[in-house]
């Protein structure tokens, strides 16, 4: 039963870690949960306001609304600053709340006619006594010959950028600058000036002083150039690691110059690199690029770039940030041709809808336009391929020059031409009314500098978001994590006429906003106090908890203005309780059981992977199961082995005698050295993946792939090992063990040169291989335990730093779970070219998905497979990495099968994909064939969707998570069948017996489609009596296996004979729901009852389990509660059995099924046949149930054929 224990507390639960620690840790008997804290928010204060995000109005003081509307820019021309500054940024270096300047001041002396170039801080001098929103006296900006920073900076082309870098509080700037336009190095400087000043008094030496930071030389390493002053330069976390980093336009290349942090912030731990990207920016003409800039635009959470050039080329580039800090190309037009040649690109939320939008800027002389401003408005993200943002597009200030004339006679002619001229453009709250405004000058001709002052009007912005901190502080994720939230007060209301089209969304997180889960929304007349709000139970993992309310209005018709309404929703208090859960031992797999020899004797060992959660802990342990007898009955018996308990030093209770853990892969990984522990990655070489030792060695190699956010390459590869962390094995949630030992194929079947090839590797060491959220593939050897080695696919490269994460406020480092490799791996023997030298070669292949482990973009794709040489598991091989456009989530595991193209032998991997997690597309419902030797896409069929929302009243997108299942019929070494299930409970049959020839040559077709479209979720079981002669394959699987599939629907279990014309044999059901014949139905399973686990079939039995509730919830209370049985079935009549008739007799008569301890969704995993004392024949079944007790059915069976191999009995062809 599930129990639920509440302490109140309010605001931060310290003291309930105290009562934690008070608890007894016993044996896993029933789940706990706990009040972990209650918080109100009254908007009184910002204490745990995300004010980076937070675009609604009045917090404080509540209660928040929609912001007024922004973005009406009126150019101003204030008095002048006093000198001509050419180039500046902006930032309050004189801590009185309004921005200053930095800047280069090129004022030319009216006498001698010579320029002076200095770099100079232009104070803000703004003040409104009379609080009618203008400056008093005109002079906004006014530089201070004070404050002179360094003189003889004689220019061409400039650029400047201010930030924070050293993190001390205070700001400083990175200057760089030229003589001339050209791609040389001409009194070229490039420096970071470091404030050696205090936080109301600046103060900054020249370039080559201490402590200031010389880039010089290093940006004339990289090829870094200076042409035309415009916008080079930003400043911008670009990881997000608290640090501000630099990013810098030259040429057709864009530079990121990585801020290693104040631990270490020292010009030498400085990475100057290339941007990540998929390519450069496409500015190959004469200046290329001259303007860049970088924010949040698609609202996802990571930073993209913009770009742009002063040349004639209609666009920008947009980079899209794919999380892992890899960027993707995509053009935004200019559709303007009056606006081409862009000097400047300035972000800001200009209207307050809470997106960042783009302003930009264009110079005269390259493009030959005059100036002009315009706007790129942010209107939310898009869906689909291309830019992921709707921008939209308007020239400002009725698409007029921005400045004034400039007459001069640059063409020699004797005529002084009128020109409109921009050199650079800053986007800065210059007044602090809340809005962003933009300034901008033409220097070096017109000489002074314009304001475009951003107007609110009277009227509200109809989108604002406003978002919380974490309000849970002080819980430790290794211990606790939050599962549950309940929004017990929510005082809502309207302002205006109307409450028509009026909305509230609100979100929630549990992982410090890492994934935003939607919680309900309000609109018109249900904006009001609610106090009746339902549970929300989080689908993510985390103990961090935030929350983000969205605040919409429909646009109303207004003569003055667009984008606009009268009417806002109002929030003015918000309480939440949160629930906890402390630490436990859990599982989700299947156990492997194997024979070993060590020394003389041959035992019998069970291997089981477990975790810790929370605190992701990975485990797996070898149990000797040799002493274990079967009980003398002939009654099916199930037994416990092992469950957990946290009092003991294992952490494990053994039940029966006989039983010993012999090893704990996680305690002896543990135990070693980071440095003694050899990691693989992979990386490509003239576009083939090649072995590396994943070590710091190879930091030059793997440096500008992993792209440490504070460039420590080395320390991440160290961290990766192992160094520093507290657990070194991750966890492996998903990932089912597999032990592979000697070739083990039917060589006549197998094909010539195969008996050699087991000859050759007939005492290859038995191992075992698992995926974990550590990065790795893990390698152990069976009978010691011993990791062998760990290896990461390449697309996983950049997505490592996510492990080692940085606490913003501290710069400390920290471990952080994320997805790595989660799917299971499959092993199979081909006949390929592993080499490249054009012969064939027996080859043992792994291929592992990674489950929602998707990878980097750098390798082409977001969902991956990856394959290994592991002929030799001492020596691993990568072979190639999969990934395509329609790819989901990889949790379906591959089957290899050998088949006929263009009358010659190929090998194939079938495999299915889903879950979809592409926000901007639908992946996942496409199933696919890929050539074994080359990782390339052979063949694949689209299952297409059945929406069930009128019939059911809701709908599971299809997708085919499902692994399929293969089988040989006529036993001749080719594969003839490949089956897989979908989420839309079909059932599809490819013949890959024809002949492949071209893409027609095969086809997915239905051979059974559940009545409800109820979700198929397990491998189907196949099966042939080929003892009696038999061709029809018969297939099992069950319906249900999905959490988002409701709980009190009557789901089924399928026998369906492949005949010519395809039929159900027998199943368990509900005739009138399944519309079957009744005579079929050999049983029933209760309501609510889900086959997730595959079913497996040994000795004429399939055995399968179901569960009732969730099983996949983060919440392992949700996942804990609940049924879970076992069910074993008949497939062949056997001493007068039924077929499709309960296997399972006890004293008092056959079974239907047997109750689990706890339930599921780990297939059964078959052991030896036994006897016991009194002569009945057994077969060993165990099953890895979910809080990680194992158990062991002792299942009576009759003298039938021995079985050669365990590894997965039905299956005829491998």
């Amino acid at each position: 039963m599930n129990k639920k224990k509440k302490i109140t507390v309010i605001l931060l639960p310290l003291f309930i870690l105290i009562s934690f620690f008070a608890l007894k840790f016993w044996a896993q008997e029933e789940c706990v949960e706990y009040l972990g804290g209650i918080f109100t928010e009254n908007f009184n204060t910002e204490d745990y306001k995300d004010t980076d995000h937070t675009s609604v109005a009045y917090w404080p003081s509540g209660p928040i609304s929609l912001n007024w509307l922004g973005g009406t820019l009126e150019i101003t021309a204030p008095s002048g600053m006093g000198s001509q500054i050419y180039v500046c940024d902006a930032g309050d270096f004189d801590g009185d709340g309004y921005p200053d300047l930095i800047g280069l001041d090129i004022t030319e002396d009216p006498v001698t006619e010579i320029r002076r170039y200095v770099l100079i801080l232009v104070r803000n001098t703004f003040e409104d006594l009379n609080d009618d929103g203008i400056d008093d006296d005109g002079i906004v900006f006014q530089t201070d010959e004070s404050e002179i920073y360094e003189t003889g900076l004689d220019v061409g082309p400039a650029s400047i950028t201010v930030g924070d870098y050293n993190n001390d509080g205070l700001l400083d700037f990175f200057f760089y600058k030229n003589d001339e336009d050209n791609p040389v190095y001409d009194k070229f400087v490039a420096a970071m000036y470091i404030n050696a000043g205090t936080a109301t008094d600046p103060d900054f030496y020249p370039h080559g002083s201490s402590p200031n930071l010389d880039f010089t030389s290093r940006f004339e390493s990289e090829g870094i150039y200076c042409r035309w002053s415009a916008d080079h330069l930003v400043s911008v976390d670009i990881d997000q690691d608290g640090d501000t980093d630099v990013l810098v336009i030259s040429q057709d290349q864009i530079f990121l110059v990585r801020n290693p942090g104040a631990g270490s912030f020292d010009i030498a731990n400085f990475d100057i690199s290339e941007l990540n990207y998929d390519q450069p920016p496409g500015f190959t003409i004469d200046m290329g690029g001259s303007t860049i800039d970088a924010a949040d635009f698609d609202n996802d959470g990571d930073i993209d770039v913009v770009a742009g050039t002063v040349e004639d080329i209609a666009f920008l580039v947009f980079y899209e940030n794919d999380g892992t800090g890899y960027f993707t190309r995509h053009e935004l037009p200019i559709p303007n041709p009056d606006c081409i040649g862009a000097v400047a690109t300035c972000v800001g939320d200009f209207n307050q809808d809470g997106r960042i939008d783009l302003l930009c800027s264009n110079d005269v002389w390259r493009a030959g336009n005059d100036a002009r401003m315009w706007m790129y408005t942010n209107n939310g993200p898009l869906e689909g391929e291309g830019i992921p943002v709707d921008f939209q597009f308007e020239c400002l200030n009725d698409c007029l020059p921005i400045t004034p004339p400039v007459y001069r006679d640059y063409d020699d002619d004797g005529i002084d031409e009128e020109y409109h001229d921009v050199d650079m453009g800053i986007s800065v709250d210059f007044d602090m009314d809340g809005d962003v405004d933009f300034i901008f000058a033409d220097a070096n001709h017109s000489g002074d500098y314009y304001l475009a002052v951003n107007e609110l009007a009277n009227v509200y912005i109809t989108y604002g978001e406003a978002w919380s901190t974490n309000i849970s502080a002080g819980l430790d994720p290794n211990l606790y994590a939050i599962t549950k939230v309940e929004i017990t007060n929510l005082r809502m209301r309207t302002r205006g006429k109307s409450k028509v089209g009026l909305k509230v969304e609100l979100y929630l997180s549990n992982n410090d906003g890492k994934d935003w889960e939607f919680f309900q929304s309000f609109e018109e007349d249900n904006i009001k106090n609610r106090s009746d709000l339902p549970v929300h139970t989080f689908n993510h993992f985390g103990s961090h908890l935030r929350w983000k309310a969205i605040l919409s209005a429909p646009e109303d018709p207004m003569e003055e203005y667009s984008g606009a309404s009268f009417d806002t929703p109002l929030i003015s208090e918000i309480t939440f309780e949160y629930t906890l859960v402390d630490r436990r031992e859990y599982s989700r797999t299947s156990v492997v059981v194997t024979n070993v020899e060590e020394g003389d004797q041959q035992k019998k060992y069970l291997l089981a992977s477990t975790f810790y959660f929370p605190s992701w802990e990975g485990h797996l342990r070898a149990y000797d199961l040799s002493g274990m007898t079967p009980e003398s009955t002939s009654y099916s018996v199930l037994r416990t082995v092992s469950r957990p308990d946290l009092s003991e030093t294992s952490g494990r209770e053994i039940v029966p005698s006989g039983v010993e853990i012999v090893w704990d892969a996680g305690e002896l990984l543990d135990a070693r050295s980071a440095a003694s522990r050899t990691v693989y990655t992979a990386t490509p070489v003239d576009s083939v993946l090649t072995s590396v030792d994943f070590s710091a060695s190879n930091v030059d190699t793997l440096g500008p792939i992993l792209q440490d956010v504070n460039n420590d390459n080395e320390g991440l590869i160290n961290y990766i090992r192992g160094d520093g962390r507290e657990w070194k094995l991750g966890d492996s949630n998903h990932s089912n063990p597999i032990v592979v030992g000697p070739p083990d194929g039917a060589a006549v079947q197998m094909g010539d040169g195969y008996q050699d090839f087991m000859n050759t590797w007939v005492d290859r060491r038995k191992v075992v291989y698992v995926g974990a959220n550590d990065g790795m593939l893990h390698c152990f050897d069976v009978l010691t335990g011993e990791e062998l080695w760990g290896f990461i696919p390449y697309n996983l490269l950049p997505k490592l730093k996510n492990m080692w994460a940085v606490e913003v406020a501290t710069g400390e480092r920290y471990s952080a779970r994320d997805i790595y490799v989660d799917g299971s791996p499959m092993v199979a023997d081909v006949y390929i070219d592993v080499d490249g030298d054009a012969s064939k070669e027996w080859t043992t292949i792994l291929i592992s998905g990674q489950g929602s482990g998707n990878g980097s973009s750098l390798g082409g794709g977001t969902n991956y497979y990856f394959a290994l040489d592991i002929t030799n598991p001492d020596n691993p091989q990568p072979l190639w990495e999969f990934t395509h456009d329609f790819l989901g989530e990889t949790w379906s595991v591959p089957v290899v099968g050998k088949i006929r193209k263009n009358g010659e032998d190929a090998w194939l991997a079938f495999m299915g994909s889903g879950y979809d997690n592409n926000p901007s597309d639908t992946v996942g419902n496409v199933f696919y064939a890929v050539d074994a030797e080359t990782g390339e896409y052979f063949w694949g069929f689209y299952a297409g969707e059945v929406d069930t929302t009128v019939g059911l009243g809701w709908n599971i997108p299809n997708t085919i998570p499902c692994s399929p299942s293969i089988v040989d019929i006529n036993q001749d070494g080719h594969a003839d069948r490949v089956y897989v299930g979908d989420l839309d409970g079909r059932v599809w049959k490819v013949d890959v017996s024809i002949d492949y020839q071209d893409p027609d040559s095969w086809e997915g077709v239905i051979i059974y489609e559940d009545s409800n479209n109820y979700p198929i979720i397990s491998k189907p079981a196949v099966w042939i009596n080929y003892v009696l002669g038999g061709t029809i394959p018969r297939l099992y699987f069950g319906t249900g296996g999905d959490d988002r599939a409701p709980s009190d629907a009557a789901y089924s279990f399928i026998a369906l004979l492949d005949a010519p014309t395809p039929e159900v044999e027998w199943y368990l059901g509900d005739s009138s729901i399944l519309n079957l014949p009744e005579q079929k139905d050999v049983g029933d399973i209760s309501i609510g009852e889900r086959v997730w686990a595959d079913p497996k079939v040994a000795d004429y039995i399939v055995y399968f389990s179901t569960l009732t509730g969730s099983i996949d919830s983060v919440d392992p209370c949700e996942s804990i509660v609940g049924v879970g049985k076992l069910y074993a079935r008949f497939v062949q009549t056997v001493a007068g059995s039924i077929i499709g008739g309960t296997a399972f007799a006890t004293a008092s008569g056959p079974q239907e099924s047997i109750e689990l301890a706890i339930k599921t969704r780990a297939a059964v995993t078959f052991g030896e046949r036994e006897r016991a004392s009194d002569g009945t024949r057994k077969r060993e079944v165990y099953i890895q149930e979910y809080d990680s007790t194992i158990q062991k059915l002792e299942q009576t069976i009759g003298a039938i054929l021995k079985v050669r191999s365990w590894r997965e009995v039905y299956k005829v062809i491998r």
